[in-house]
């Protein structure tokens, strides 16, 4: 425990409180398996049966990023695994979550050997020497703070205690077998002599005059010694990288509040992230967005009329312009790097990260979203999910759309800057001449840009005072999709149509079966245009970028409809083959890239998370209920109920343990959910005597939790109602209360126990 608290006070990186926790569970474990008459082959299958299992549950609870068990779990997995893949690579890691994953089991693995050692064998070196090493190492490394240096002499005088007290208890054993007789004052002498002795030897070492020759010549022979591993060092000091780099790195953010057309379109083959999509692929083209701009000014788009809000994965988003539309799952991970803006297919309608969302106001409370923020950023590994609208319109259905915009589509979305030159509308009136509907201006517009500007990736300043985007359409006719896309918002809005710019990333490089990588050049800018009762869609006005192709919605007589496009192909006749598999999702061997050797590793830990989660996961959802309830209808009584019986008639007294479990498994399903005020009462050092009634309980918890008085009452109801009233009381809503409080007591009592911590710490400096 010395150790754990001195490497919590180093600050090195957040989540060390992990070690600090598992220490103190593995050396109640320890002391615990020591003492039992488990074989050692018994107590290491149940060590690694709760490394399994506590370890997840601690990391999951301490890394709570407001995102569900699956998915937080999911995320720490796969940060652990690119940060891995970095160190084996013999690269930097950034993350820090390698470093604190091996110092946390490192913390327990001794903790458990140390406690093992002292009480199954009193090993007196296996007790100390391993903590005593990290503890060194530590204040190698930091050793700024003088003061720190005391955790050393605690240590010592700990160990130099603990050996004294050892000595003590064989003497002790040895003077019993030999029938030598000693007092009760020589053993109390005894002791109080050992912790003297040790008072002693540490204040006289901590006082004594040092010299810095021992220290130059140990540092020479371990320069010497230490040659033939600098690799490892190297790589060792890959692993720790994060350290010094946390402070300094930052999360991306990918465009801001303003984008200036500019000179030089975005470049670079580097992979930014991965995006899993749905096997049945129902849309014309995915693009990914990152955000949405509304008003055009002086060369430079720029968002305005927005509202932000917190946004919580609990509850799904009410977009404008989604109501019974079709959605699909998108998984998005950014393996080497952290984002503050997460990025979302175009018309998404939840999200599994918590963000910070802004948004435009639209009709009936509904919300047309601009930017997720992600409230904390998404670290280097992590995955997040995103629902989204995958419903592909048809030109027949826009082209019925009419033109009937709601207000708040008009006010913000038809806005035209007031020196704009008159030589735009006149060409938009030009190019659509004789459009019919908005589509067809739209698709006119799209296909002149198409055919008569020359895409280029870098382009001059146009000169001085004249218009950008009139300089771009008749003079230099040429640029990137900035201008195209800004070119066909402006000519559409000229003709009354609602049209913004989105930025973000093009679909990027497809990998067999169900993925895309997209990378730093696959940055875009796209126009989008509004259709009454439709939403927002996209256009493709940029030459680089193949041509949308929508269907007709018009069948040829006979003909079914229209099955949607397996993955791998455009919305049409044409698919892509299937790339051979055999690799992890990324890797398959139609990229050009060879299967990653840490495949097999990646697979077994996999094997290993989703069997801890698929049994976690059943629980949750009642698969032991399930299970119980099928015995009881078997044999008429739970199974503990009939082995204390069954005790019982053999004239055996049960344990107290079998006792308990017995009385709760006779208890109905809302008396044992109500039980979860009684632990909670428990978890936060409250009276919870059996003497006190269910309403007098409740009402104590309330004033402890009153961010869960209102889930507690629910509870106290359907629990009454389960008691006294002829309808039963309803057990969902007892049990999604009772998860609520069980969740806000363990973050409370949580908090009160790092907030002791502290006091403790501050107290020790």
């Amino acid at each position: 425990m010395v150790v754990s608290q001195r490497l919590l006070v180093t600050n090195w990186t957040a989540g060390l409180v992990l070690a600090v926790f598992l220490t103190l569970i593995g050396i109640v474990l320890g002391l615990a398996f020591g003492l039992s008459r488990f074989r050692a082959r018994t107590v290491a299958l149940l060590a690694a049966a709760y490394t399994l299992s506590l370890i997840p549950l601690l990391a999951g609870v301490l890394f709570n990023d407001g995102t569900a068990w699956p998915e937080r779990l999911l995320g720490l997995a796969g940060r652990l695994a690119t940060s891995f893949n970095l160190f084996v690579s013999r690269r930097p890691v950034p993350d820090t979550i390698l470093f604190v994953a091996f110092i946390s089991i490192c913390s327990w693995i001794i903790s458990l050997t140390a406690g093992y050692a002292l009480t199954r064998a009193g090993n007196f070196l296996g007790a100390i020497l391993p903590a005593g090493v990290v503890l060194f190492i530590i204040q190698l490394y930091d050793n700024a703070a003088p003061d720190r240096a005391a955790f050393l002499a605690v240590y010592i005088f700990l160990s130099l205690l603990l050996l004294g007290r050892l000595t003590y208890i064989r003497k002790k054993f040895f003077w019993k077998e030999h029938k030598v007789w000693y007092s009760s004052e020589a053993a109390a002498d005894l002791n109080l002599s050992i912790l003297i002795i040790s008072l002693v030897l540490i204040f006289v070492t901590w006082l004594a005059p040092a010299s810095d020759q021992p220290i130059v010549t140990a540092k020479k022979v371990w320069d010497r010694l230490s040659q033939p591993f600098q690799q490892t060092r190297r790589d060792l000091g890959n692993a720790i990288s994060g350290l010094q780099a946390e402070k300094s790195q930052r999360p991306i953010n990918f465009y801001g509040s303003d984008l200036t057309l500019g000179q030089q379109a975005s470049g670079g083959t580097d992979m930014l992230f991965k995006v899993r999509i749905p096997r049945v692929q129902t849309v014309a083209r995915y693009y990914w967005r990152v955000r949405t701009y509304d008003e055009y000014l002086n060369g430079g788009w720029h968002t305005t009329g927005t509202s932000g809000i917190g946004f919580s994965p609990n509850h799904p988003l009410d977009a404008a312009d989604t109501g019974g539309l079709p959605t699909g799952e998108f998984i998005f991970v950014f393996p080497d790097q952290s984002i503050a803006t997460l990025i979302t297919p175009p018309r998404p309608v939840w999200v599994s990260y918590p963000s910070i969302l802004t948004y435009v106001p639209a009709l009936d409370k509904q919300v047309e979203p601009v930017l997720f923020e992600a409230e904390p950023p998404v670290k280097a590994g992590q995955k997040y999910t995103v629902h989204s609208v995958v419903d592909n319109p048809s030109v027949l259905d826009l082209q019925s759309a009419g033109t009937a915009y709601p207000g708040w589509v008009r006010s913000l979305y038809l806005q035209l800057p007031a020196d704009l030159p008159p030589s735009l509308p006149d060409l938009a009136r030009l190019i659509t001449g004789d459009a019919a509907t908005p589509y067809d201006a739209a698709e006119a517009i799209t296909q002149y840009l198409r055919d008569n500007i020359t895409y280029q990736k870098t382009i001059p300043s146009p000169p001085q005072g004249q218009d950008k985007l009139a300089w771009f359409l008749f003079d230099y006719k040429a640029g990137y999709c900035n201008y195209y896309a800004s070119a066909e918002v402006i000519l559409l809005r000229t003709l009354g149509i609602p049209a913004r710019l989105a930025v973000g990333y093009a679909t990027g490089e497809f990998q067999s079966p169900d993925q895309y990588i997209v990378r730093e050049e696959d940055a875009h800018a796209w126009p989008e245009v509004y259709f009454p009762g439709i939403g927002w869609t996209e256009f493709e006005p940029t030459v680089s970028q193949p041509p949308l192709e929508r269907p007709s919605g018009i069948l040829p007589f006979g003909v079914g409809p229209i099955k949607s496009t397996p993955v791998g192909g455009e919305a049409n006749e044409t698919t892509v083959p299937e790339e051979p598999t055999g690799g992890e999702a990324g890797t398959a061997s139609g990229s050009g890239r060879s299967i990653n050797s840490l495949l097999y590793i990646y697979i077994l830990a996999g094997f290993l998370i989703a069997v801890i989660v698929s049994v976690w996961v059943g629980m949750m959802f009642g698969l032991g209920n399930w299970v119980a309830q099928g015995f009881q209808r078997v044999f008429h009584a739970p199974l503990p109920v009939l082995i204390v019986n069954g005790m019982g008639k053999a004239s055996l007294v049960p344990p107290r343990w079998l006792e308990r479990w017995a009385k709760r498994a006779s208890l109905t399903p809302i008396e044992r959910s109500f039980g979860v005020v009684y632990r909670s009462l428990q978890r936060l050092g409250l009276p919870a005597t059996p003497d006190r009634t269910p309403k007098e309980a409740a009402l104590a918890l309330s004033q402890h939790l009153p961010a869960a008085a209102g889930e507690i009452q629910v509870l106290l109801d359907q629990f009454h109602a389960n008691l006294f009233s002829e309808k039963p009381g309803d057990l969902i809503l007892a049990r999604r209360a009772a998860e609520f409080i069980r969740r806000q007591s363990l973050r409370t009592a949580l908090r009160d126990r790092l907030a002791a911590v502290k006091r403790f710490l501050r107290m020790t400096r």
